[in-house]
C-alpha cells in the first residue's frame, strides 16, 4: 500500500514593531495611547522601502501600527485584529 505524501506549506513569522512616534523621541510610555508616527518615523520608514510580498498582515487597531503596515506593505491590506 503506497502512502499519500502531503507536502507542508512552511510559514514564516515576522514581528514587527511600529514606526517611531513623538512619545518615542521623548522618551515616553504611550501604551494604548493613540498617536500617529511623527516625521522621523515616517521618514525611516520611506528609507527602508518596501518589504518583499506576503501573503496577509495583522496589525492592532493603533494608527502608528497601521501607517507602519501601509508603508512597508504597499502590495498587502493590512487587516486590523
Amino acid at each position: 500500500m503506497k502512502k499519500e505524501r502531503r507536502e507542508m506549506k512552511v510559514l514564516r513569522l515576522a514581528l514587527l514593531r511600529h514606526g517611531r512616534t513623538q512619545g518615542n523621541v521623548e522618551r515616553r510610555f504611550e501604551g494604548v495611547t493613540d498617536r500617529p508616527l511623527c516625521t522621523q518615523g515616517e521618514e525611516e520608514l520611506a528609507e527602508m522601502g518596501d518589504f518583499p510580498a506576503v501573503d496577509r498582515v495583522d496589525v492592532s487597531p493603533l494608527l502608528r501600527s497601521r501607517q507602519t503596515a501601509s508603508m512597508l506593505f504597499h502590495r498587502a491590506e493590512p487587516r486590523v485584529v
